[in-house]
């Protein structure tokens, strides 16, 4: 597939705000102290990151 340089850039762009909310909501999953709050945190940051690697690939 042939794609334009605005979409490679957007598509760079997707992958990135991805790869960030996933060591955001990593992050933010060891400070909370409520075992459950954490699962959900670390669930969002498990789909941030195949998000993330799905754009990659």
């Amino acid at each position: 597939m042939n794609i334009t340089e605005t979409m490679r850039k957007k598509l760079l762009g997707f992958q990135r705000n991805e790869i960030t909310e996933h060591h955001i909501y990593s992050k933010l999953a060891e400070k909370v102290k409520s075992p459950e709050n954490r699962k959900i945190l670390k669930n969002i940051a498990d789909d941030e990151l195949r998000h993330y690697r799905k754009w990659r690939d």
